[in-house]
């Protein structure tokens, strides 16, 4: 029996203390999103799980405690038994200045501070934001969401706002709740390691967790920045070195990169895709850099002079 499909934007995914730990990336547009990651189960294998059911190749530390299962109704979901930095996993870049991540959870039975979801800086080294299920209630942060039943099913969507500072949350038909990401507070990332954002996770430290219907999505900052600077330091050094000359042929070479780095962007699908169109930018910044002639040296070695 087929699950209904939920479309939903994310950022990066589960590890420690049953955690799947993912990167997040990012897409084309002023607020067009790209999927980074989406997860259903519904075509894995029932057991444990693995770097295979995560569709990831980087396993950051042993899976174990985790298993796919499946309701009565056929629905497969992932299982997270509640043990002490159970796995994660990484996939992808970084995430973009927007980003999205939905999910679903249930709990069979009520948990008390029970850490559930958590996003956090490339390598883990601060957070970025912790959710946890406490008393038969959802916690953001240190803000009180809602009430969640246990043995029920909990959609949960949470909007990333990195420049603003900020997370929407929305919690089942309840109103979206706004809530300040506490940069710099104990264990929070700072201000300046808001482009850091890198992975996110999903654990049970308490009883069992179920996941399920994992989508990530996020804006193409990240990659698109990337153009924008070699556009940038090129421009520079042709504002700073005025005798540098290049040829039309090396100037359109140069372009048609970019053109299709950006471009590549756009229809990218995958993280994959997203870091292999920006995968050629150095080696052509470079090549265009050495194509140029000083025009000023030149004219000196032939007994010119400067004008």
């Amino acid at each position: 029996m087929k699950k209904r499909i939920f479309s939903i934007m994310l950022v990066m995914m589960m590890a420690a203390q049953q955690y799947v730990f993912a990167e997040a990336v990012q897409d084309t547009g002023q607020n067009d999103y790209k999927t980074l990651y989406s997860e259903d189960f519904e075509d894995d294998t029932l057991g444990d799980v693995t770097k295979d059911t995560l569709k990831t190749d980087a396993v950051y530390a042993a899976l174990t405690g985790a298993s796919v299962a499946e309701e009565d109704g056929g629905n497969k979901y992932m299982k997270l038994s509640g043990g002490r930095y159970t796995y994660k996993f990484l996939a992808g870049a970084m995430a973009g200045d927007k980003l999205t991540v939905s999910f679903r959870f249930q709990q069979p039975e009520q948990a008390d501070n029970n850490n559930l979801f958590e996003l956090q800086t490339t390598g883990g080294s601060a957070y970025a934001t912790l959710m946890k299920t406490s008393g038969g209630k959802l916690i953001f942060d240190s803000t009180e969401i809602c009430e969640v039943a246990a043995a029920a099913w909990h959609s949960v969507t949470l909007q990333y706002d990195f420049e603003e500072g900020t997370v929407d949350v929305k919690v089942d038909s309840n109103d979206s709740q706004t809530v300040e990401i506490p940069f710099g507070s104990q264990y929070y990332m700072t201000t300046e390691q808001k482009d850091k954002v890198g992975r996110f996770g999903f654990r049970s430290t308490s009883g069992d967790t179920y996941i399920d219907d994992i989508s990530i999505e996020s804006t193409p900052e990240h990659w698109t920045n990337q153009i924008d600077e070699i556009e940038e330091t090129m421009a520079l050094e042709k504002e700073y070195a005025p005798y540098v000359e290049y040829t039309d042929e090396a100037t359109e070479e140069f372009n048609a990169v970019i053109s299709t780095a950006r471009a590549d962007i756009t229809s990218a699908e995958t993280i994959a895709e997203l870091n292999t169109a920006v995968s050629g930018l150095d080696d052509a910044l470079v090549k265009y850099r050495n194509s140029g002639t000083n025009r000023a040296l030149t004219t000196i070695f032939n007994g010119g002079t400067i004008t």
